[in-house]
């Protein structure tokens, strides 16, 4: 999308650099082709540097918080925004009453990133619409989905449940919370590593 915007205005200069001189145009155009690869570059770096930076941070809290397990309201998660030191900046996002922790793609969900209104909130109607300013302010049942939406609903979920940890289900009001044992290998990553 960018580097059509670089077409698009290189087309418009050369129609008003149609009368000029022919050095002036090839002067023209050697800017114009160090300023793309500048700013492509810079481009590249910051989406590299906001990978790097979600692996940081995942990697960082993983020992002090553990891996985690637990179920929350709807309130609870969005505390999980990435904005919070006392959630370790973990971000977690739900689909379908299911939360998945989205720590580790920082430069998706992490503040003032193209999906930061999925983060600490339930996801399900913004991926079924294909909309991120969907997100709603209280537990949504999802009753009125069509059935077309609830299958693109869990393919959505299978998608996240192959790329990121499940951490617990999003209770609706008024239900309590599973307690969650870790397995032996869990166990023995956190003895021996934290």
């Amino acid at each position: 999308i960018q580097f059509y915007y670089y077409i698009r205005l290189f087309k418009i200069m050369l129609e008003i650099l149609g009368m000029w001189s022919y050095p002036l145009l090839v002067a023209t155009l050697v800017i114009f082709m160090v300023l793309l690869i500048i700013s492509t570059n810079l481009f590249i770096d910051y989406r590299k540097n906001s990978v790097i930076l979600g692996k940081e941070i995942y990697k960082r809290y993983q020992c002090k918080f553990r891996k985690l397990k637990s179920d929350f309201t709807l309130e609870e998660l969005r505390e999980f925004d990435g904005l919070h030191e006392k959630t370790g900046y973990r971000i977690l996002t739900a689909i379908d009453g299911v939360i998945f922790d989205v720590t580790k793609r920082w430069d998706l969900y992490g503040p003032d990133r193209p999906y930061c209104n999925l983060a600490g909130n339930d996801a399900s109607r913004c991926l079924v619409n294909f909309r991120t300013n969907l997100v709603s302010e209280k537990y949504d049942n999802l009753l009125d989905l069509s059935v077309s939406d609830v299958e693109n609903l869990e393919e959505w979920k299978r998608q996240y449940s192959e790329s990121f940890p499940t951490v617990g289900r999003l209770l609706k009001p008024g239900k309590e919370d599973q307690k969650y044992d870790y397995s032996d290998d869990e166990e023995q990553f956190f003895n021996n590593n934290c």
